[in-house]
């Protein structure tokens, strides 16, 4: 995970040879992929991501994580399609039922 790090320190382990990176925030991803474009790096984004910055995941993202409803997944693959990416999307589910918690039912 490279949440709270700078670029540096995502320049060094990718230097190391590693290849995943996570994020929760799309904005400080957008900042971190614009500085590491040279990098061969696969980027996930991590946590709930709100239906309004699906375009903008899409673009930044190769794996999205926590996806937790259709009308979500209908609006990644719209974005990712106009940006002409693909995309791994991977659900999750509440099993819980609990109020508090993100996931589809």
């Amino acid at each position: 995970m490279s949440k709270t790090f700078g670029v540096d320190v995502v320049r060094d382990a990718a230097s190391a040879g590693q290849i995943d990176f996570g994020e929760n925030k799309v904005q400080e991803a957008q900042a971190k992929r614009a500085a590491t474009g040279d990098l061969k790096i696969v980027w996930h984004l991590i946590g709930h991501l709100q239906s309004n910055k699906a375009k903008k995941a899409a673009a930044e993202f190769d794996v999205i994580h926590s996806i937790d409803s259709a009308d979500l997944v209908k609006k990644l693959d719209a974005a990712a399609a106009a940006a002409g990416r693909g995309l791994t999307l991977l659900a999750q589910a509440d099993l819980a039922g609990e109020a508090t918690k993100h996931g589809a039912g």
